[in-house]
């Protein structure tokens, strides 16, 4: 399987998300993954601590998909996790709106890039 990456940076003040994004583990170290259920994986990453109050956490991840990857079940899944949590959501730097539609157009939008 071709396999290709993205970047994801989440920012929220949701201090459960990151531990829901990756099913839930009892602590986060660099390394640890997590499958989403069309098959692609989420690592996490550990990135730099903001701890002025009132700023958002932003999360880090490395989201690993193969050729044949669902964007709308990627999408669909990420607008659920992320919907009235989060309030940043960027792919490779870019801001995306955490909408269904926009997060499944940007992820098509990245697979066909790959290609």
């Amino acid at each position: 399987m071709n396999t290709r990456s993205s970047f994801l940076e989440i920012e929220t003040h949701d201090r459960e998300l990151e531990y829901e994004l990756m099913g839930g583990p009892v602590s986060l170290q660099e390394g640890i993954t997590h499958g989403l259920p069309d098959g692609s994986k989420l690592a996490w990453q550990p990135g730099p601590l903001r701890k002025a109050h009132g700023l958002a956490k932003v999360l880090h991840f490395v989201l690993v998909y193969g050729r044949d990857v669902s964007a709308g079940v990627l999408g669909s899944y990420f607008y659920e996790k992320l919907k009235g949590r989060a309030t940043v959501l960027r792919l490779d730097r870019e801001e995306v709106q955490i909408e269904k539609g926009e997060i499944t157009r940007i992820i098509t939008e990245h697979i066909e890039q790959n290609d």
